[in-house]
């Protein structure tokens, strides 16, 4: 049987956000000063000790795929801040995501019906790797 692309998987498009920034880059070439919000990246190189942290997490051997909610020391560290600040969050009750979109789409998932939010993300996958509706 011939493997056939769905039409979801079709007409998916490129990321705008992508496109924006892409324009914004374009722009700063042609000397113009640009302000750019798209991608929440910020203009200034990363600080050292982000860095360095970084490297030593790479050096550690800390590159595997964490857990979905965040791991768990920084979700800890994240709710001791506002613990300090006087807000009583528990680690429990603190997501960490890798930005923007993940965390609004974590957010919106919370409104919808259970069975909406175990069938959408399986459903999706099956429809673009093997274009039949199951």
């Amino acid at each position: 049987m011939a493997l056939s692309i769905s039409s979801v998987c079709r007409n998916i498009t490129p990321s705008a956000t992508l496109r924006l920034n892409a324009l914004a880059a374009e722009k700063r070439k042609q000397g113009q000063d640009i302000i750019s919000l798209a991608a929440g990246e910020p203009d200034f190189p990363t600080p050292a000790h982000i860095s360095q942290a970084g490297k030593a997490a790479i050096d550690a051997g800390r590159t595997v795929y964490t857990a979905t909610a965040g791991i768990p020391e920084l979700r800890a560290a994240v709710a001791r801040h506002y613990q300090e600040q006087g807000v009583n969050y528990q680690t429990a009750q603190v997501i960490v995501t890798t930005g923007a979109k993940q965390a609004a789409s974590r957010s919106s998932s919370i409104q919808r019906p259970l069975r909406d939010i175990s069938r959408m993300p399986l459903r999706s996958r099956r429809l673009c790797r093997t274009g039949r509706r199951h």
